[in-house]
């Protein structure tokens, strides 16, 4: 299950400025259209997993760090056939802490669809 922004009902925090809006929707529509994961909410990290699907994909073998860990998760689910739920919640700013959306993160997340969707190895 998914907790996601992008479904009816969900929704991102109010003070979310244009330029963070344009960047998860493209964020959003980059995954998807690469790797066709069919979600609306590509690199939400609010998740509850099954223990079964968290076997199946092998998760102790996911190689990718920050945001593209989301993506790489999604989309091995999605490959061994299974089915990602999408559940609406309202995203709300931290309250505390810095984000982590550092240039090589932003690098490893375009980078990581393309590895996935060819086979290649993560590292």
């Amino acid at each position: 299950m998914l907790g996601s922004r992008y479904v009816r009902g969900g929704s991102v925090a109010g003070d979310w400025g244009w330029h963070r809006k344009a960047l998860s929707a493209w964020a959003n529509f980059y995954v998807n259209a690469i790797l066709r994961l069919r979600v609306k909410d590509a690199t939400a990290g609010f998740k509850a997993w099954r223990a079964e699907a968290l076997r199946t994909i092998d998760v102790s073998s996911i190689q990718s760090n920050g945001y593209a860990f989301q993506v790489e998760m999604n989309y091995r689910t999605v490959k061994h056939g299974m089915r990602i739920v999408e559940v609406p919640i309202r995203f709300q700013e931290r309250a505390e802490g810095v984000s982590k959306m550092s240039l090589a993160v932003q690098v490893e997340s375009a980078l990581v669809p393309w590895k996935l969707l060819f086979g290649k190895k993560l590292r």
